[in-house]
């Protein structure tokens, strides 16, 4: 054990007590954490870790200005303005800095005032949480304090239906098995009973009271946030202030009535182990055996007792009085006391007394040294061996049966006397030693019999492993969310507190995905701070130009041309010109994805009615990367099908069957059903083989308040509730039931079968967990005659290797035969073991669960596979799992858009491919291309050219892919060779399965297709916790709210119940979504040139005078008022095609890949029609007023406030109406923002700011209002504007050549089409596709095409 170097600095205590030890440490190794149960936290010693205060708030009242205020500003767009804003403030400025403080102003408060309002509501939640009432149980004391005060260490109570506050290690529970049943939906979504355990050593402190003065040592892995991982060891160690007086009477006490109040409740009384489940009487007879080893070690360490290398013999009876002896010998069984007094007068008339040195090994104490000290302790002490030895105590059988810290076959204390004699005889005459050896062969004969009886009668409880320490896993531990059910009460012990709790590190975890579209915005960004600069460049050089060759003389003398002349001039274009960056983009951009995710959400077709589950959004920054997916990866269990499983068929001892409704049914060789034979009688074959099926499983049965059932009526299976955390498992239970071996429960290690109308009981030694890297898991129970048993079952590629004997062949044919028709296979094998050989496992197993090395997963699997070793095979199974509802017209859908479909699943290939074809991701009439059972990195190479030349030659083939992990792992790890001709041939292939495959190799798929030459967008589905990874890497990940667990949901960006749901979301939602966000970045931009290059423009006209053109409000509302809310509608509800045209032409999805409306092609579109919007709106009133300056109703000319006025007037009505052109989804709402609330809103405000300004804008704008040469040239500009937009339009989307090419890409496909979703489609899609023809009109084909 690694502790950390300052422990004992500041003590004196040696290094071997308890007290040097005392108080909770990190571990110096930085992997692990120790902590003392019970904890201490006096002023010598102060807690280590954190409290478990949850804070989910990013800000407090003294950090939000400082902190929000930083992470706004490292936004470039935000950093920008503030820069823009400084310049305006230190130089002389052509424009009032208001009109760039008050745009920045104004995003910075609405995004602060958002923020927190949003934090505010963290705090409450937070506030609710860390003031709850939690009763702990610190130093003998219970008391109720608030959950954020609960300490690392601090012994915590937990009641029925409460929510557990940090993250516990079980140590007591109210059930006497040692359960407890908690629901996990706060951290996994998962709904279901999951049973804990408390940890062996402590699964007999029946009383909770004696955890008072239980001194234990938990080390753990450090916080990690993998929910399904955790591993550790506790420790028990002496209670160094207890004292014990033989005729002080010992009391035990119990906290079961305490009850949430004020009030701490003190805990007077010993706590000791209690021996009988059946009485809280606890004897010191009792006692005295069960803390036999533990007394020892406790004196060894307070350094009393002294060691083997410096004895003494005056120390001896310095922990235990004479009595106490003498009661804990006459509590020594019948069958090992009469062999000591057979043996006493022998050792008596010896001089040879002397103890054997306690041999230690990694199995734990050796039971025969064990006995010899016992002998030793007894003739060492002539009162004791005088003593009467009550011989009508209880058995021996039943002694050990009650002790769960026995080591050995019996404990009993070993004084110093026997070492002082050892030292006063040792070697005094060889008759003495031949004497001692004769009694140590006795011994041991005698020592393996009662072995071999108490092994046989099922003793298990701490044969193999030490007494003193037991691992610990998630099997034990009580995560902070999970609420406790169907239990009164549970004690543990806070191991993770507050920050460092595994939910508190889940809500840290954010996506670090970018989209498309964020990409493209950066480098618009980057092209228009260009433009700024150029623009600048080119002014400042005109004007220095100007000023060189002469200016008016009404203009004065020329002012000299120095640093501080040029850097004012500098920054005086900047800030004229800098409104060219769209300052509300962000704000807009934020807005519209997080409300626009909303809908997802919301769409009742996306509502699963089964599950009660909508669709969920983890994340609103990848919405419109839904429209973009080009590469599908999915998973095949509980995604393609219903993770429903059935039990079909199965091979028992090379013979195949068929089960149905509980009956057997032999079949021939062919596998057909209709020759199949009824069984009247099972052989024996096949009941140890469904006596295989109902042993070696982690299902669950629950009734009434959900406890384990034991139920032993006629008729169980109707009561039985299995609940299991894989289907395949309770369809393999129930199969078993169905056929007359009826799995009835687990109490405490006891597993209950009932066969023949008998019930069996099986004793539950040892479980060896499944993973995803093992593919097997395995259980070790004793049966009632005492024979230890081991069942594995498997995939055939984990557990066939470890075969040694059975029908291995006529098996392996059968699974083919199985993958073939469907069916998920698996293998069972069993082993016998004997009492010596699973000893010796055991000890193995136990010891490497206690690692917490680096290597410990390592060291985990090697001991797993040597007691896996020399399987007998008893057969195979086939479950059935049918595909979901709507699978072949999503992925037929799919193709149909253009999106390659890959399945990445663990199964056999037989199977992988079998479901393939019948879900139509494989056609019939593709080329088959297998890269499978590949043993070399050679022939995998010579594969991949052969296919690598036969898909450059014929090009024009479909093709698909098959390859099995092994293959895979050589062709993306063995060279670039291999890299490159894969990647080759699955560029080629339109449909790909993956078999066999590894969680590690799904991530290495998805990024081997990320780096393919075009860069496509992929998108990953799964159900389970093996998705995880490819979900995560990929550029979409999307969870199926399945069977598995909710690990996947989790971990995704998008999640709903069915994967038929997948079309709606990428060709509706997905397309939606992609458009909504395109058009509204490129407007942004648009609007910006033609509001700011008139400016320019007019800069050519004031000699470069830095003389704005609009006046300081026109320059502070443009982007926040005048053109901020018609672009935030419709980037909410735009349709330019409705969703049923959608789901039934899938090719338009194709229309938008490649981020097509974001390409600078397009980009250049929109800059295009604002440079020709600026020109119009600027030269043609411009060239006007030249000719005749006399606009007005007075025969007033107009100056040049009214001129830049009637030019803002014009772009604000221009940009809208060019928004509203563009839309192809008009309602109310849009119309009413865009004309009402947008253009009529502006006139209102500007008529009211000139009429109350009084600035040289007043009373400009009522004038121009009453003026009729404003509204006839207002209309001129808005029609000499936008009709070029209109032609454009037309030209692009309504020529011939446009519909011919719209035709191509749909050919074939609308009669096609109409056949294939006939039957899927609603009464309302029926009536509505009536009035429809299925070759549109030329009119209707091209108006699909427009984007």
């Amino acid at each position: 054990m690694h502790l950390s170097t300052s422990i004992g600095k500041d003590n004196n205590y040696p290094p071997w007590s308890y007290a040097h030890y005392k108080g909770n440490r990190l571990s110096a190794v930085g992997d692990t954490r120790i902590l003392w149960v019970g904890g201490d936290y006096g002023p010598s010693s102060k807690p280590q870790f954190r409290n478990n205060r949850i804070v989910t708030s990013k800000y407090t009242i003294w950090s939000f200005l400082p902190k929000n205020l930083f992470e706004q500003f490292r936004r470039i767009a935000n950093f920008y303005f503030l820069c823009m804003t400084v310049i305006s403030l230190t130089i002389e400025s052509p424009v009032e800095p208001l009109t760039s403080v008050l745009p920045l102003m104004f995003v910075i408060a609405v995004t602060a005032l958002k923020q927190s309002y949003e934090d505010w509501l963290r705090h409450r939640s937070d506030n609710e949480v860390n003031c709850a009432l939690v009763t702990v149980i610190r130093k003998g004391i219970v008391q109720d304090i608030k959950a954020k005060d609960v300490h690392v260490g601090d012994l915590v109570r937990i009641m029925s239906d409460a929510d557990v506050p940090c993250d516990l290690v079980l140590l007591s529970s109210s059930n006497s098995d040692g359960r407890c049943y908690v629901t996990t939906a706060n951290l996994d979504g998962e709904t279901n009973l999951k049973t804990l355990v408390c940890p062996r050593i402590l699964r007999n402190l029946s009383q909770p009271g004696q955890l008072t003065r239980l001194k234990a040592q938990i080390e753990c892995e450090q916080p990690t946030p993998d929910l399904y991982k955790f591993f550790g060891k506790i420790e028990i160690f002496p209670n160094e202030a207890n004292t014990w007086d033989a005729n002080s009477p010992l009391e035990h006490t119990s906290i079961k009535s305490v009850r949430s109040s004020q009030h701490a409740y003190d805990f007077d009384g010993i706590a000791l182990q209690t021996m009988s489940a059946s009485s809280a009487d606890i004897t010191l007879q009792q006692y005295c055996i069960d803390n036999d080893i533990t007394l020892r070690r406790a004196s060894i360490l307070d350094g009393n007792v002294p060691t083997n290398h410096n004895r003494d013999s005056s120390s001896h009876r310095t922990r235990m009085d004479r009595g106490i002896h003498l009661q804990c010998i006459n509590s020594v069984p019948l069958d090992v006391t009469s062999f000591i007094n057979e043996h006493a007068a022998v050792n008596q008339r010896s001089s040879v007394g002397g103890a054997a040195a306690r041999k230690t090994t990694q199995e734990g104490c050796d039971e025969i040294q064990n006995v010899e000290c016992i002998v030793d302790a007894v003739v060492a002490d002539p009162d004791l061996s005088k003593s009467n030895i009550n011989r009508n105590g209880p058995s021996f059988k039943e002694q050990a049966s009650k002790s769960s810290l026995i080591t050995g076959d019996v404990n009993f204390i070993q004084t110093e006397a026997d070492e002082a004699t050892s030292s006063q005889t040792c070697g005094s005459n060889v008759n003495s030693v031949m004497l001692r050896e004769t009694v140590k062969r006795s011994i041991v004969s005698k020592q393996e019999s009662v072995l071999e009886t108490r092994l046989g009668a099922g003793q298990f409880d701490s044969e193999f492993q030490d007494t003193n320490s037991s691992p610990l896993g998630t099997e034990n531990l009580l995560l902070r969310g999970a609420r406790l059910k169907n239990t009164e009460f549970v004690i543990g012990c806070a191991v993770y507190t507050g920050q460092e709790t595994k939910l508190a590190l889940n809500s840290k975890l954010t996506s670090n995905k970018f989209s498309t579209v964020e990409k493209s915005i950066n480098s618009f960004l980057l092209f228009f701070l260009g433009l700024l600069l150029t623009e600048v460049a080119v002014s400042l050089a005109f004007k220095y130009a100007v000023e060189i060759d002469g200016t008016e003389s009404y203009l004065g003398e020329k002012n000299d041309i120095n640093v501080s002349a040029v850097l004012q001039d500098l920054f005086s274009f900047v800030i004229i010109y800098n409104y060219i960056i769209p300052i509300s983009l962000y704000v807009t951009i934020e807005t519209q994805k997080f409300i626009g995710s909303l809908f997802l959400t919301w769409d009742i077709e996306l509502y699963c009615e089964k599950t009660n589950q909508p669709a969920i959004c983890n994340t609103s920054d990848l919405n419109e990367e839904l429209g973009q997916v080009e590469y599908l990866f999915t998973d095949k269990t509980g995604t393609l099908t219903e993770n429903t499983m059935w039990f079909r068929r199965c091979s028992i001892a090379g013979i195949p069957y068929l089960e149905d409704r509980g009956k057997m049914f032999q079949l021939l060789a062919d596998g057909d059903e209709r020759n199949s034979i009824i069984l009247d009688t099972f052989t024996p074959e096949m009941e140890h083989f469904l006596l295989a099926l109902a042993l070696c499983h982690s299902v669950q049965v629950g009734i009434g308040k959900g406890h384990t059932n034991n139920n032993t009526n006629a008729n169980p299976i109707a009561s039985l509730d299995y609940q299991a955390s894989s289907p395949d498992e309770k369809a393999l239970v129930e199969a078993s039931a169905r056929c007359g071996v009826v799995f009835l429960g687990e109490e405490g290690d006891s597993m209950s079968v009932m066969m023949k109308g008998r019930v069996c009981h099986y004793r539950k030694l040892n479980t060896l967990e499944f993973t995803s890297d093992r593919k097997r898991m395995s259980v070790v129970v004793q049966d009632e005659d005492g024979q230890i048993w081991l069942y594995c079952k498997g995939a055939e590629s984990s557990v066939i290797p470890l075969t040694d004997a059975g029908p291995v062949n006529d098996t392996l044919q059968h699974i083919a035969d199985f993958a073939m028709r469907g069916l998920r296979t698996l293998i069972v094998c069993y082993k016998k073991l004997s009492v010596k050989e699973y000893s010796k496992l055991a000890a193995q197993v136990e010891q490497s669960r206690q690692t917490l090395s680096s290597q410990r997963v390592s060291i985990i699997a090697a001991s797993y596979d040597k007691m896996e070793s020399s399987l007998t095979l008893l057969g195979a199974t086939g479950v059935e799992d049918q595909l979901q509802e709507g699978v072949q017209e999503t992925l037929e859908s799919l193709r149909a858009a253009g999106i390659k479909v890959w399945i990445l699943t663990g199964d056999k290939v037989e199977t992988a491919v079998n479901i393939s074809f019948s879900c139509g991701h494989l056609k019939p009439g593709a080329q088959q291309l297998y890269l499978t059972g590949h043993k070399s990195k050679e022939s995998c190479l010579q594969t991949l050219q052969i296919h690598r030349n036969q898909v450059s030659r014929e090009r024009l083939e479909h093709y698909g892919l098959v390859v099995d992990g092994q293959s895979l792992y050589f062709a993306l790890n063995t060279s670039d060779n291999h890299l490159e001709a894969f990647q080759d041939i699955c560029r080629a292939c339109t449909a790909v399965i993956c078999c066999r495959m590894s969680p590690l190799q799904k991530c290495q798929v998805v990024q081997l297709v990320k780096g393919f030459p075009e860069k496509p967008i992929t998108a990953a589905i799964g159900d389970g916790a093996n998705d995880v990874s490819m979900i995560q890497e990929a550029h979409v990940g999307l969870g199926i709210m399945g069977k598995e667990g909710r690990q996947a949901v989790r971990s995704s960006d998008f999640a709903f119940a069915r994967f038929k749901f997948l079309r709606r979301i990428l060709f509706v939602h997905g397309h939606w979504y992609y458009i909504r966000v395109a058009t509204l970045v490129q407007y942004f931009f648009y609007k910006n040139i033609v509001f700011i290059t008139p400016q320019v423009y007019y800069a050519f006209s004031n000699g470069f005078s830095t003389q704005p053109l609009y006046d300081t409000m026109f320059l502070t509302c443009y982007n926040v008022l005048f053109t901020s809310l018609p672009i935030l509608i419709y980037g909410l509800f735009e349709q330019n095609h409705p969703a049923q045209t959608l789901l039934d032409y899938p090719q338009v999805y194709k229309n938008i890949r490649r981020n097509v409306l974001m390409s600078w092609s397009s980009f250049f579109q929109w800059i295009t029609f604002g440079v020709w919007h600026s020109v119009v709106l600027y030269f043609v009133p411009y060239f006007m007023l030249l000719d005749n300056p006399v606009v007005f109703f007075s025969n007033t000319p107009m100056e040049m406030i009214a001129f830049g006025t009637f030019i803002f007037h014009c772009v604000v009505c221009v940009a809208n109406l060019k928004l509203v052109l563009k839309s192809h989804y008009w309602t109310w709402l849009f119309l009413g923002s865009a004309l009402l609330v947008t253009i009529c809103g502006f006139i209102l405000v500007t008529a009211i700011y000139s009429i109350v300004t009084t600035t040289s804008m007043a009373y400009v704008y009522p004038v121009l209002l009453g003026s009729c040469t404003f509204w006839l040239l207002s209309l001129i500009l808005m029609l000499a504007c936008l009709v070029p937009d209109c032609i454009f339009s037309v030209l692009q989307n309504y020529t011939p050549a446009a519909y011919a090419k719209l035709q191509k890409s749909w050919k074939g496909f609308g009669k096609k089409k109409y056949n294939h979703y006939s039957l899927n489609r609603s009464d309302v899609q029926r009536s509505s596709s009536r009035h429809e023809s299925v070759s549109f009109n030329s009119l209707n084909v091209q108006r699909l095409s427009c984007s």
